[in-house]
């Protein structure tokens, strides 16, 4: 059996990276998940049993021996901080960033951290330092395209409004008119009122974008380093075979968050009888959902381990983290976020994106393909 290319799987990876988000975007979701942090411990809960199917999945698949590598559990307690916190960050409150944006800045910052770990921690072999970090300019520049597409294309729109026409727009009579009558008192007030209640309103959201963006940063971070553990697992426990260690792991931290998690509900007075246990643990909503975002996710990781064993960490991880392209497709396409010109510059800073990831590839040295047999 010949072995795939190392490139070919990192892109594989990618669609399944920019494509485990997905089911957490759907109504029912959002609304089982709008109570926040707690809601999203249970739901995390569906996610492991994803990722643990899909582990066992590849070691019965490779044959192994179901050995566990204890640095399977750090991978898996970094995970999880990378995923809650990017779930967190796709609220449904107002100033939320959207499904686009947050994989955008999250996969910005994994790109800058994985470069950063594979080529300065690990010590990963490049070709150019000039090329690495053209890449890495070009490629973070293509990732906020993604991410600003809307605003770019609302911007280039008004530009070019005011280049064919010359002038400025004529002000409206009516507005002119009702600027010129005058207005009681307690109109006057109802207005004020409206206009504070609107400040509140946009503050409020600010402070929710300003929270999401910080929470994509944690994400970023903390995923960029997500499979910098398996670096120093045992060699029969590396690349593809750290998939089973990786859902151990995962079970081991799910559950303590399970564990802590139901004895706040208990403190609080929320569990009290079996039937209310049931009602915190089976959501019906989040069941399905979850798990397909676990199966993604880890199917993602999984093709990501192979990748970084043979293009290395800084060589596999840009590829692996163009995800907010497959991310903002589907929010063109399901969810209709982005619409009109915005589409083009989207299509525009996706090929740049891709253009730096491949640069970025390119200055690293990569490593032998395996041999046959490790298939």
């Amino acid at each position: 059996m010949l072995a795939p290319p190392p490139q070919f799987v990192a892109v594989l990876a990618t669609i399944f990276n920019g494509s485990y988000m997905v089911p957490f975007k759907l109504q029912r979701v959002q609304r089982a998940t709008s109570a926040g942090p707690p809601s999203l411990m249970v739901y995390q809960v569906y996610v492991m049993f994803g990722v643990l199917s899909s582990g066992i999945a590849a070691e019965l698949a490779l044959q192994g021996d179901f050995m566990v590598d204890p640095q399977g559990f750090l991978a898996a307690a970094i995970f999880l901080i990378a995923m809650v916190a990017n779930f967190c960050a796709l609220t449904d409150k107002p100033g939320n960033l959207g499904l686009a944006l947050t994989q955008a800045i999250c996969s910005a910052v994994n790109v800058l951290t994985a470069v950063f770990v594979g080529v300065v921690v690990l010590g990963d072999r490049i070709e150019s330092r000039l090329q690495l970090l053209a890449g890495m300019v070009v490629q973070v520049c293509g990732v906020m395209g993604v991410a600003f597409c809307k605003p770019i294309a609302a911007q280039f729109k008004r530009c070019c409004g005011e280049w064919c026409v010359g002038r400025p727009a004529t002000p409206d009579p009516t507005a002119a008119a009702h600027a010129a009558c005058g207005i009681d008192v307690a109109e006057t007030e109802k207005l004020a009122s409206v206009a504070s209640d609107s400040f509140e309103a946009a503050r409020a959201a600010r402070r929710v974008s300003w929270i999401c963006f910080l929470l994509c940063v944690v994400s970023g971070v903390t995923g960029g380093c997500m499979l910098l553990p398996m670096e120093f697992a045992g060699e029969e426990h590396r690349g593809v075979r750290f998939a089973f260690s990786f859902s151990v792991g995962m079970v081991g931290c799910s559950s303590v968050c399970l564990g802590v998690h139901l004895s706040v509900m208990y403190c609080r007075g929320r569990i009290t009888t079996l039937r209310s246990l049931l009602a915190e643990l089976v959501p019906r909503e989040v069941l399905l959902p979850g798990v397909a975002s676990g199966l993604c996710g880890n199917c993602g990781n999984v093709l990501a381990a192979y990748a970084i064993t043979h293009l290395g960490y800084a060589g596999a991880y840009p590829i692996y983290f163009c995800a907010d392209l497959v991310s903002g497709f589907w929010a063109i396409v399901i969810w209709r976020d982005v619409r009109g010109l915005a589409v083009l510059v989207f299509t525009i800073a996706s090929l740049i994106t891709a253009v730096g990831a491949t640069i970025l590839n390119l200055a690293v040295e990569i490593g032998p393909l395996p041999a046959p047999a490790t298939l």
